[in-house]
């Protein structure tokens, strides 16, 4: 829902950050999947 609509909207950019070259945890990579799942289906103009 959008709180103040009377307001521009901006678009930002999502980043995930993680150390490269190591075995990533499980649950890190199933949130990383939803996100990409969740937004990158959408595009910026639907966050």
């Amino acid at each position: 829902e959008d709180v103040m609509p009377e307001l521009p909207k901006e678009r930002q950019g999502i980043y995930v950050v993680y150390p490269p070259g190591k075995f990533t945890q499980p649950k890190v990579r199933a949130f990383i999947d939803f996100l990409v799942m969740t937004f990158a289906k959408k595009g910026p103009d639907h966050w």
